[in-house]
C-alpha cells in the first residue's frame, strides 16, 4: 500500500490487486468516528483505504460472476465509512443499525433467493438486497436510511473523512501561496504568484481596468491598485463586478489567520450611494463563494470628503481587517476581493496581507539546531514596530533588524557565517520582549 498511497485526508485510496487468500476485498474502518462498534483507532494512515480483488472489481474485463456488478467496492466503501456487516459478524449479531432486520448469518451463494432468520422470536426476511450482506452482486441495491445516517456521521466527525469534504483532489490547485503573504502592488509580481484579475465588464464601452496608480496607501509606497467604477450594476445585468482572486493557500497551521488590506473610497457628488466591496472565499473544488466581509455605504467610505473622480490624500485610507479564524482547518482555500459597481466612484486597494496572529507577543525560531539558515517568526495582534537582535553568549550583538508598522511576520535569516555554538535571539516591541536560544552546528 505504501508504494501507491495518496494522502488519505484528500483521497479515498482504492487498491485493485490479486488477493490470494480468497477474500473479495477488505477495508480500513475510520478512526475517531465516535460510533458504537468501532474503536477510536482502526489503523494507520498509509494503510487507510479499500482493497478489491481484480476478479470482483467493476463490471467488465476480469470481473467474474456472481461478483461482476461492482458491488464488492460498494460493500467495502461502506466499511470505510463505518458500516458493519448486516449480521454483525456473529450469530444474530448487532450491526448497530435500527432499520435492518437482525440476521442469523451472512447470505452466500450466487442466487437471490429469499432467506429468513428467527433471531428475536418472529421469523423475518433477510435483507439480501443490502450492500453490507454477502449476497451476490445482482441482489444488492440498497443502503437503509440509518446506514446512510451512520456514514454521514463519519463524514462529519472522523477527522480524515471530514477533511475530504474540502479536498482539492479534482481541482487544478496549481501553486499555493504560504502565509505570511503580502502584495504591495509595487510591481506586477502578484501575476507571477498566480493571482487573477478579472474584469467581467471589460467588453463594455464603460468598463475600466484595474490599474496601478501613484502613490500607495498613506503615501508610504509608490503604487496602489485602483478600479474606476463608472459602469452601472443592476440586478438584471450583474456583470459589472471586478475581482481580484488569490491562488489556493493552506490555513491548517494557522490558529488565528487574518487577512487585511488598505482601502480608500469616498462618496461622489450628488449622491450618498456607494459601490460595494465583498471579500469571500471558497474551498476545495467548489466554485461556490461564501462572503466573509461586505462593505458598502458608510462602512466603505474612508473620508468625509465628497468628490467625484476621487483621489485619496495621505489621511484618506483605512485598514480593513478580516478574521479568518473560522477557516483555520481548511487545507485548500482561496480568497476573492470583488467590487460591484453602481457607477459612483474610484476605489483604491493596497497592501493585501494574509498572516498568522496571536494574543501574546512571541518569537519563534526553527529549525533547532540550525546550520545554514533559520526561520524567525514573530507573532502578535495588530501592527507594531519590531526589532530583532542576535547575541553570542558573551553578550556581543551580532546583528539587528527592524521592521516598522508590521503585522506578524516570518523572516528567513542566513546564519552560515556563525560559528558552531549557542546564540540568543531577542524580539522587542515597546515593552514587549520575547527571547529564544538556538544551537548552531
Amino acid at each position: 500500500k505504501k508504494l501507491a498511497f495518496w494522502p488519505n485526508d484528500q483521497y479515498l485510496n482504492l487498491w485493485v490487486c490479486d488477493i490470494s487468500d480468497g477474500y473479495l476485498g477488505y477495508a480500513q474502518f475510520p478512526n475517531n468516528s465516535g460510533l458504537v462498534g468501532l474503536d477510536p483507532f482502526m489503523g494507520s494512515d498509509p494503510t487507510d483505504g479499500v482493497v478489491i480483488d481484480y476478479a470482483t472489481f467493476g463490471t467488465i474485463g476480469t470481473s467474474t460472476f456472481p461478483y461482476d456488478k461492482g458491488r464488492t467496492a460498494t460493500h467495502e466503501v461502506g466499511h470505510w465509512l463505518g458500516l458493519l456487516h448486516i449480521w454483525g459478524d456473529d450469530f444474530c449479531g448487532d450491526d448497530f443499525i435500527s432499520d435492518t432486520p437482525t440476521q442469523e448469518d451472512l447470505t452466500g451463494g450466487s442466487s437471490c433467493s429469499s432467506t429468513t432468520s428467527s433471531c428475536t422470536g418472529p421469523t423475518t426476511t433477510n435483507m439480501i438486497e443490502n450492500y453490507m450482506d454477502y449476497s451476490a452482486d445482482a441482489c444488492m441495491n440498497i443502503f437503509t436510511k440509518d446506514q446512510k445516517d451512520r456514514m454521514r456521521i463519519v463524514m462529519d466527525i472522523s477527522p480524515k473523512r471530514k477533511s475530504l469534504l474540502n479536498s482539492s483532489g479534482c481541482c487544478p490547485v496549481g501553486n499555493k501561496f504560504s502565509i505570511p503573504y503580502k502584495i504591495d502592488f509595487e510591481d506586477f509580481s502578484y501575476l507571477t504568484d498566480n493571482w487573477t484579475v478579472l474584469n467581467l465588464d471589460a467588453a463594455s464601452s464603460y468598463s475600466k481596468q484595474w490599474t496601478h496608480v501613484t502613490p500607495g496607501a498613506y503615501g508610504q509606497s509608490n503604487n496602489a491598485f485602483m478600479i474606476e467604477n463608472d459602469s452601472v450594476y443592476t440586478t438584471v445585468d450583474s456583470t459589472y463586478v471586478d475581482m481580484f482572486v488569490s491562488p489556493y493557500t493552506d490555513l491548517t497551521s494557522a490558529v488565528k489567520p487574518t487577512l487585511d488590506f488598505d482601502l480608500a473610497y469616498a462618496y461622489g457628488t450628488n449622491s450618498f450611494q456607494t459601490d460595494s466591496l465583498v471579500v469571500s472565499y471558497n474551498t476545495g473544488c467548489k466554485e461556490q463563494w461564501e462572503n466573509i466581509q461586505v462593505l458598502y455605504g458608510s462602512n466603505l467610505i474612508t473620508t468625509p470628503r465628497i468628490a467625484n473622480y476621487f483621489s485619496p490624500t495621505l489621511e484618506e485610507w483605512k485598514k480593513i481587517t478580516v478574521d479568518l479564524s473560522p477557516l483555520n482547518t481548511r487545507k485548500y482555500i482561496k480568497f476573492r476581493i470583488a467590487v460591484y459597481s453602481k457607477g459612483i466612484n474610484k476605489l483604491y486597494i493596497d497592501n493585501i496581507n494574509v498572516y498568522k496572529r496571536q494574543d501574546n507577543f512571541e518569537l519563534k525560531i526553527y529549525p533547532v539546531p540550525a546550520h545554514e539558515s533559520i526561520n524567525v517568526e514573530v507573532l502578535f495582534t495588530g501592527y507594531k514596530d519590531v526589532k530583532i537582535e542576535a547575541f553570542n553568549t558573551l553578550g556581543k550583538k551580532l546583528f539587528e533588524r527592524e521592521k516598522t508598522n508590521t503585522s506578524s511576520f516570518l523572516e528567513v535569516i542566513n546564519i552560515i557565517d556563525l560559528e558552531a555554538g549557542i546564540y540568543i535571539f531577542k524580539a522587542t516591541s515597546g515593552s514587549q520582549v520575547s527571547v529564544k536560544k538556538i544551537v548552531v552546528y
